[in-house]
């Protein structure tokens, strides 16, 4: 559906667009590569195959309300909006809010990105497959990455234990 909405809008494919809108001016380096379906067909929900150095570049200009190099990428708005987040009431009814990854009343959801509401702990997260994190700790101006290749696609331990790590990273850091 992303894939579909983005080449409805831009008139262009969605790799296109990511090059053309977001990574070329980040100063990326390298490929970026994104995930084919059964039918060759760009799966943009998920699937961004991108280094640590790119998606750090990524990271820091989302922590600093869409700039990069002082240059505004993504308007502010729009990351203000994420940072907001979703209903945490309609998160809580959800499936995903219980145990040691979400815990009830301090998630949400909102533009394919986990929101954390809880203070001094507010943050914003894409979480891949795999062990796969951008974690984005809002207050602290932190970009976390992690790359990883868990034998499984989702492990509630494994995430629980990726979080309290970045918990750790961001109060060390401060």
């Amino acid at each position: 559906m992303v894939n579909w909405v983005t080449n409805r809008v831009n008139k262009a494919s969605f790799q296109d667009a990511l090059y053309q809108q977001l990574w070329s001016k980040l100063g990326t380096e390298g490929d970026t590569y994104v995930l084919l379906d059964n039918n060759a067909t760009i799966v943009a929900g998920g699937g961004l195959n991108a280094t640590p150095y790119n998606l750090a570049r990524f990271g820091m200009m989302m922590i600093n309300d869409g700039k990069l190099n002082n240059k505004q990428i993504i308007p502010q708005n729009v990351i203000q909006k994420l940072e907001k987040g979703g209903s945490i009431h309609a998160f809580d009814m959800g499936s995903e809010s219980d145990g040691v990854v979400f815990p009830k009343g301090e998630w949400s959801y909102r533009g394919q990105w986990w929101v954390k509401h809880t203070k001094d702990q507010e943050a914003i997260v894409a979480i891949g497959i795999h062990g796969q994190w951008i974690y984005l700790d809002i207050n602290h101006k932190i970009a976390i990455i992690k790359q990883s290749s868990q034998p499984l696609s989702k492990d509630d331990t494994l995430n629980g234990l990726d979080l309290n790590a970045f918990y750790s990273i961001v109060n060390h850091l401060n």
